[in-house]
């Protein structure tokens, strides 16, 4: 879970390995959307700034992969290595 003010951002991994996500904006949920990728691990996330999250999963080469939120937009998934 990452959060600043009333958002609140919940991340698990799918049947089909893909991650999702969940955000609740204060009063309601959102549905669940996928943000694809190919998790071995539960995501981990976090947010150190307004309308920026940070999240973080092991994927099927064992490689630790990185997608962030800027406020607007997803990035794509970038491999860390």
């Amino acid at each position: 879970v990452s959060g600043w003010g009333t958002r609140q951002d919940v991340f698990t991994v799918g049947a089909d390995n893909a991650v999702y996500q969940m955000t609740w904006d204060g009063s309601t949920w959102s549905n669940w959307t996928s943000l694809g990728g190919l998790a071995l691990s539960a995501p981990s996330s976090v947010s150190w700034g307004e309308n920026r999250i940070d999240l973080f999963v092991r994927s099927g080469d064992h490689a630790i992969y990185h997608k962030y939120w800027n406020g607007q937009v997803w990035s794509d998934w970038v491999s860390l290595g």
